[in-house]
């Protein structure tokens, strides 16, 4: 007897079904292994976190002339109700890993 592969869509379907029932159930139920299923339960999960991440969006900043003469040395943000005070002329992926920090907390 030939096993036939399971898509990745057909996997998603089982992971889906597991979610109101367990793992060895379902897996039982369709003759797949236990061990196997979990696996791609947690790919597919992992797949959808890593889908999450929020990348670093640039801000148009209009500044007027009275704005111009005091240069600050940090930048205030507010990241999920959380501040952050960051050096003027910071490294933008730094800042960006700090948000990311911050809302995987």
């Amino acid at each position: 007897m030939s096993k036939a592969r399971r898509s990745r869509s057909e996997w998603q379907r089982l992971v889906d079904e597991v979610r109101g029932s367990t793992v060895a159930t379902v897996a039982k139920r369709h003759g797949v292994r236990r061990g196997t299923l979990a696996w791609w339960k947690w790919r597919l999960s992992s797949d959808t976190k890593r889908r999450r991440v929020v990348r670093p969006r640039l801000v148009r900043v209009v500044t007027s002339e009275a704005m111009t003469v005091a240069t600050p040395q940090y930048i205030e943000l507010s990241v999920d109700g959380v501040g952050i005070r960051v050096e003027v002329g910071c490294e933008v992926e730094y800042v960006a890993r700090l948000v990311r920090a911050i809302r995987s907390c």
